[in-house]
């Protein structure tokens, strides 16, 4: 989806293509939670704008991948089988694809951006993007003007990812007392999301990551300043839709917290859950008609 630039020379504006993480989490979490230019929070059933939209400066194309995410699909399951080169190069057809119907975007000068595992995604679609301006000398087709990454919490390395990476942020964002936080730096205790590599937990690091969890175990870790709200107090976690025949569908209501961030700890108390209303939203007949979306 493209939110052309607020700016009154949105022709010339730069290009920012957006791909949230996962795998599997669709890019329109990010445009109507996080930098689009209308937005609704959890706990809310309307959209408001969004004083920080990142469309004030730029064009912002939000991708969808890899193919089955969100709206996009495929023909086959086989079709839906992907690794990290894969993916990238769907993005990159995607954008030769975008350019084909936006010419007068083409030249205009490119960033590309994401969060979570766009930290794979960003770095491997720039790479394809490289491929192709160097060939490009030998080809003559026109290079695309790329000017840089940005990522915010991206999936980079399992030694520094997930665990090893929010307890510092936990810490240094007064989640985190400071002998919780000297206990895992003294003993270099260290998790691996799906045990990749060995674990390094003594007894005083288990003591220590107890405490802490218990403690946060109502914080959003992808928005620790936002409102959380569980199950209990929403309508229902089922939600109900039709489709182009008139038949009546039924979808998950949002996603609970472990939904999300599978790799943190079970929490004994209600499930956070996050984005009912933005689920709602992109499941209503009439918005899939208007964006036509079968």
């Amino acid at each position: 989806m493209l939110v052309e630039s607020a700016n009154d020379d949105s022709d010339d504006s730069p290009l920012l293509i957006w791909l949230n993480g996962g795998p599997g989490c669709s890019s329109l979490l990010g445009m109507f939670m996080e930098n689009g230019p209308w937005i609704v929070d959890d706990g809310e059933t309307e959209f408001k704008l969004n004083p920080h939209s990142w469309n004030q400066r730029m064009n912002v194309l939000y991708l969808e991948g890899p193919v089955g995410v969100g709206y996009s699909w495929a023909f086959d399951w086989k079709s839906k089988k992907f690794n990290d080169v894969i993916a990238a190069s769907d993005f990159f057809s995607s954008l030769q694809s975008f350019f084909k119907k936006f010419p007068y975007l083409a030249d205009n000068p490119l960033w590309l951006s994401g969060e979570s595992y766009a930290g794979i995604y960003v770095p491997y679609l720039a790479w394809k993007i490289h491929e192709f301006n160097t060939n490009a000398k030998i080809t003559k087709d026109t290079p695309i003007p790329l000017q840089g990454i940005l990522v915010g919490n991206p999936a980079t390395h399992w030694d520094y990812d997930t665990y090893n990476s929010y307890w510092p942020m936990a810490y240094m964002h007064n989640l985190m007392d400071t002998d919780t936080y000297l206990t895992l730096a003294e003993d270099e205790c260290k998790m691996y999301f799906r045990d990749v590599k060995p674990a390094n937990l003594t007894q005083a690091c288990i003591l220590a990551l107890d405490d802490f969890n218990e403690n946060t175990e109502r914080i959003n870790w992808y928005d620790i300043y936002r409102d959380v709200y569980d199950t209990g107090s929403l309508r229902s976690r089922v939600g109900k839709t039709v489709n182009e025949d008139g038949e009546t569908v039924y979808y998950t209501r949002g996603f609970t917290m472990q939904e999300y961030t599978p790799w943190l700890p079970k929490s004994k108390a209600d499930p956070i859950v996050l984005g009912d209303a933005v689920s709602d939203y992109l499941n209503d007949y009439e918005v899939r008609r208007e964006l036509h979306v079968s």
